[in-house]
């Protein structure tokens, strides 16, 4: 979920864990799942949270979170001269 928080006058959105309702404060640590052929779409952390959401919503066993098709690589760090 996205949830806005007020910070200094100011409005900012960030993303929560649809499963345990922490701030994301990592993008690679998060992850898009959707059950197939529905939505919405859902945000959660890998790891614990994911599992508790396949085992929520996909008791047949196999991942719907996986079936995107895009390969996520880790981009090159920038140096700074």
């Amino acid at each position: 979920m996205i949830r806005i928080e007020h910070h200094h006058g100011r409005s900012c959105p960030f993303l929560c864990c649809d499963i345990c309702g922490a701030k994301i404060r990592e993008a690679g640590l998060a992850m898009a799942v959707w059950r197939f052929g529905e939505s919405p779409v859902y945000i959660v952390h890998k790891g614990a949270c994911l599992n508790r959401f396949e085992k929520r919503f996909c008791p047949q066993g196999y991942t719907l979170a996986r079936n995107h098709g895009v390969e996520a690589k880790r981009p090159k760090r920038l140096e700074w001269e």
